[in-house]
């Protein structure tokens, strides 16, 4: 199972601490559902340059994946986009709306360097 209203939330909340910053920020998903987290985040971004980690606590092998920072981020804000369509299309809900209602994890937003 996988807690998708959840993880949209984490999403939405990133793209606008992005907007709002107007910088690159870390993203990390923790879910309520699975409250330890010895390992890490279930995924994060790392930005850092003009590049970004992509990493996640469910990968088979652990290997450092590097991406171009700018086509991480669009990849994550299709994501989010995508997203919101699809739980719309199936969910009789408007997100915008709705989304004040979503159980998630509340922490403050990377508000200086992104490193």
């Amino acid at each position: 199972e996988f807690p998708i209203l959840e993880f949209y939330t984490y999403l939405y909340n990133w793209k606008k601490a992005i907007d709002q910053s107007k910088r690159a920020q870390e993203f990390h998903y923790y879910t309520l559902e699975f409250d330890e987290y010895e390992d890490g985040a279930i995924l994060s971004i790392i930005p850092f340059g003009d590049s970004a980690r992509l990493k996640s606590i469910w990968a088979e092998q652990e290997l450092y994946h590097v991406f171009d920072l700018d086509y991480l981020i669009r990849a994550f804000l299709t994501l989010e986009k995508d997203l919101k369509r699809d739980i719309e299309a199936y969910f009789p809900i408007k997100l915008d709306k709705f989304i004040k209602h979503i159980p998630a994890v509340v922490f403050d937003w990377n508000s200086g360097d992104s490193n």
